[in-house]
């Protein structure tokens, strides 16, 4: 992968707040380009699960940042939430629906934000304003969160990667809300050129519902150099709680954030933030 399709796929998975780099901004890439695996691939053999139908609490989430879902008030009955809860969670979500996946621990993917936050450095953004959210805006947002992962799919496939976060600093989740917001307007299409070479990543949004205050669903492509790379890139919050899953060129979009927002949902069952 050149450092300016990194750079790219950076901005592209930006809102994932760091997850999207184990990736390696997957899906398709084009003939005869093979994308990296995460740091922790799905275990071989492995398919997706099969999906509930996502609770319907809510409606799609607005870019004005209207808070949709549960009953105000669940962030201030909400438990901190270390590295292992949310590990647990996760496990307990991967076997509940039979995903096959592999555990990212909040060390892994930790692991890959110094590389990440170097690869857009040397690219000129268009419009320039982006770059910020390209690498220093989106990892230093998750420096201090409790984190935990999953990475699942078909084996020989790109992955689905599911982030979980928990923020002692909301300030963090504001910061996060900034980077949504810009990816919806002023960052919706985004160039980026580096030694002669362009690529264009483009944002749309999606409708999605989640059991969460506020759901977002992006279908995000990056193309150039005769290649092109989709995402569904599904992220919703609750209280301090942050829940992205980042699905790589999926054949059905909105089926895509379907699978996703139950698997969202999944996790704020199991994290008790989904009021019954």
């Amino acid at each position: 992968m050149t450092p300016l399709r990194a750079a790219a796929c950076l901005l592209a998975g930006s809102l994932l707040a760091g997850s999207q780099l184990l990736t390696g901004c997957t899906g398709t890439s084009g003939p005869g380009e093979q994308d990296p695996s995460p740091a922790g691939t799905a275990s071989s053999g492995s398919q997706r699960g099969t999906f509930p139908a996502s609770t319907d609490a809510g409606t799609p989430r607005s870019s004005t940042g209207t808070r949709t879902g549960p009953a105000a008030g669940t962030a201030s009955r909400e438990p901190d939430f270390s590295p292992n809860r949310l590990e647990a969670a996760v496990a307990s979500v991967n076997a509940n629906l039979g995903l096959g996946g592999e555990i990212l621990t909040g060390e892994s993917l930790r692991a890959a934000f110094p590389a990440g936050s170097q690869a857009a450095e040397g690219v000129t953004f268009d419009p320039a304003a982006c770059a910020g959210i390209a690498g220093t805006d989106s990892v230093a947002a998750v420096q201090d969160a409790s984190l935990a992962g999953l990475a699942y799919g078909t084996a020989g496939e790109a992955p689905t990667v599911l982030n979980v976060a928990a923020y002692a600093d909301d300030s963090l989740l504001d910061r996060l809300e900034y980077i949504d917001e810009a990816v919806l307007t002023g960052c919706a299409e985004v160039k980026m050129s580096k030694d002669g070479q362009q690529v264009t990543i483009t944002n749309t949004q999606l409708d999605a519902s989640t059991a969460a205050e506020q759901t977002l669903a992006l279908n995000t492509t990056v193309s150039g150099a005769g290649s092109q790379t989709q995402l569904v890139v599904v992220s919703a919050r609750t209280g301090s709680v942050r829940i992205v899953v980042s699905m790589p060129a999926p054949a059905d979009p909105r089926a895509a954030v379907q699978e996703a927002a139950a698997v969202i949902d999944a996790v704020l069952e199991n994290l008790g933030l989904i009021l019954r």
